[in-house]
């Protein structure tokens, strides 16, 4: 399990490692943001779930996520049921 705090540490850590099962993605990131790191993420063909957590519950927010080529999404706050819901989901699509 790796953390990270901007969008250059996550796509370096893609960089050299892609065997992630999930990647969780805060949408509010310090200097670029979760829906930009995952195009980011995507431009480099990384076909990993990618599951964004935000507290921006917005009607849009969702579907902004999803053209971002998130995989599926949580608003927060989240119960560790939700979490544990949503990985096991993409965890048998492997």
């Amino acid at each position: 399990m790796e953390s990270c705090k901007t969008r250059k540490e996550a796509l370096q850590i893609l960089e050299k490692d892609q065997n992630f099962s999930i990647i969780l993605m805060d949408c509010q990131m310090p200097e670029m943001d979760g829906i930009e790191c995952t195009k980011e993420i995507r431009k480099q063909n990384i076909t990993t779930p990618v599951i964004a957590l935000t507290a921006n519950i917005l009607v849009d927010t969702p579907q902004l996520c999803f053209e971002a080529g998130f995989s599926d999404f949580l608003g927060k706050p989240i119960t560790l049921q939700q979490l544990k819901d949503t990985l096991v989901k993409w965890e048998k699509r492997e």
